[in-house]
């Protein structure tokens, strides 16, 4: 991206900016200008408003807002998800996505990841049909979670094992994909990806 144009990378101003300064550097190096935003709905406007910015948002099992509302097929999507090697004592480690304006013919993700809300609870069993509770956010009108799901599901088998799990979303739509995180150590999948939200019967 460098070498076509000069970019910005927008940071994360609701998570600790040591960490997202880290991240930045490691990933892109240190003669990209960083731009810290007020929160991750701000990286997302940032974005979705500039030529080829991209953004780092930390990723939290609970969002304190659900900025991936803001994602669309025609603005900013995700496009990575770090840190891509898993390792113990990994220098630059935090959870975190990577967005970007839409790419086009970028269609070669193992992983592809969705905007899913819920006007009732969160269904408590996705992991076990497959889906990925990255981050969700609860509010008094519902549930709202950014998934994942293999690139092998199309929409109709995540609704489908959505259903299986105890409802489907009242709203689900792709926001982004990415390349599966490689795990260096050989851990299992749980050390890595956040864990399954407790869910309340009521």
């Amino acid at each position: 991206t460098g070498l076509q144009e000069p970019f910005t990378v927008h940071l994360d101003g609701g998570a600790e900016l040591a960490g997202m300064l880290d991240l930045a550097r490691f990933y892109f190096g240190f003669t990209v200008e960083l731009e810290p935003c007020g929160d991750a709905a701000d990286v997302v406007g940032a974005v979705a408003a500039s030529q080829n910015d991209l953004g780092i948002i930390a990723l939290d099992d609970r969002s304190e807002l659900p900025w991936w509302r803001g994602l669309s097929e025609t603005g900013a999507q995700v496009i990575a998800r770090l840190p891509f090697l898993v390792m113990e004592e990994r220098p630059a480690d935090e959870p975190a996505l990577v967005i970007s304006r839409t790419i086009p013919g970028s269609r070669n993700a193992d992983t592809l990841v969705y905007d899913a809300r819920w006007n009732g609870v969160l269904p408590g069993k996705l992991m076990s049909q497959g889906l990925e509770v990255i981050s969700f956010h609860r509010s008094a009108r519902g549930v709202d979670a950014l998934l994942a799901a293999s690139a092998d599901m199309n929409e109709a088998d995540i609704l489908a094992s959505c259903e299986k799990a105890g409802a489907e979303p009242d709203v689900l739509r792709q926001v982004g994909g990415y390349s599966a995180p490689i795990d260096v150590d050989g851990d299992t999948d749980e050390d890595f990806a956040p864990a399954e939200p407790a869910v309340s019967e009521g």
